[in-house]
């Protein structure tokens, strides 16, 4: 198959998926696979659809997600729950970081 084809049925299937979260009201993140972060105050950082941690310290944690990497930093920082896709982190969070 020709790269020009390709890329044309790339274009297509993003905009099929538009179009279905449109009619359907889903949010993107949950058909695109897109990170989802949520941030509590200081002191909680949920987030949706990440696909690795590269590295977990107590003052680091950081994330590969589709979008590119999430850093996550603080002080006393750990994983309270982690689940298939998703995850909180607790402790005093001072940044957070997207990098493509």
């Amino acid at each position: 198959m020709r790269w020009y084809k390709v890329k044309r049925a790339m274009r297509f299937s993003k905009k099929l998926k538009n179009r279905f979260n449109e009619i359907t009201d889903i949010s993107e993140e949950l058909t695109m696979g897109l990170a989802k972060i949520i941030i509590l105050g200081n002191q909680e950082c949920m987030i949706e659809n990440y696909k690795g941690i590269i590295q977990y310290e107590n003052q680091k944690i950081i994330l590969k997600t589709i979008n590119g990497i999430v850093s996550v930093e603080g002080n006393d920082l750990c994983i309270n729950e982690i689940g298939e896709g998703e995850m909180l982190i607790r402790g005093k969070i001072t940044s957070l970081t997207l990098d493509e």
